[in-house]
């Protein structure tokens, strides 16, 4: 980005480290939108929560979610602000699956519980280990569009990068499935 666009940008996304980290607590401490993303797994829920076997319920916040809470206390403690933090759910199974439900149940009981938004994310589907084979994403469906190589599998991608970005208040996203960059 050249010295002229500088401050011109509708979003800048910080992806920090998945452990606790120096650059992690600075990026959650001024962040206006925090995302942890995690896949749609029990073994995955462990970073934001513990959860009793028996009962299949939360017990308490994790080690992670403390410190999210902490950040959000300090941001508004600062500056007033405030920290929208959205737990993403990926590789969510195509199927209604018991697990399905039970993640659904076990993280909305959460976001109740600590204050944060839920959204989909990224469906388990073949489409994206195709694109990155070809070294694409779903920002390049535009591309294979024009080359008349697009199928329903890759709309539907298209439609879960979409809808994922209007959960979490980023850009529009145009009809060629490109960001908007202006």
């Amino acid at each position: 980005m050249s010295l002229a666009h500088v401050g011109r940008c509708d979003a800048v996304i910080i992806d920090t480290p998945g452990h606790d980290s120096a650059l992690a607590q600075a990026g959650h401490a001024y962040a206006d939108v925090l995302v942890t993303p995690i896949n749609d797994s029990l073994i995955d829920l462990d970073v934001l929560a513990h959860v009793d076997p028996e009962r299949q319920a939360i017990l308490k916040p994790s080690h992670f979610a403390e410190r999210v809470w902490k950040a959000k206390q300090a941001r508004a403690k600062r500056d007033g602000g405030s920290i929208d933090w959205v737990v993403v759910r990926n590789r969510l199974g195509q199927l209604d699956a018991r697990n399905k439900k039970l993640m659904a149940r076990l993280i909305n009981d959460l976001a109740k519980r600590i204050g944060f938004r839920v959204a989909d994310g990224i469906h388990e589907r073949v489409i994206y280990r195709e694109l990155f084979l070809d070294g694409l994403t779903a920002e390049d469906l535009a591309m294979l569009a024009d080359r008349k190589e697009i199928t329903m599998s890759h709309v539907a991608a298209r439609q879960e990068i979409r809808n994922l970005m209007r959960a979490l208040g980023l850009p529009a996203v145009l009809d060629t499935g490109l960001v908007s960059r202006a």
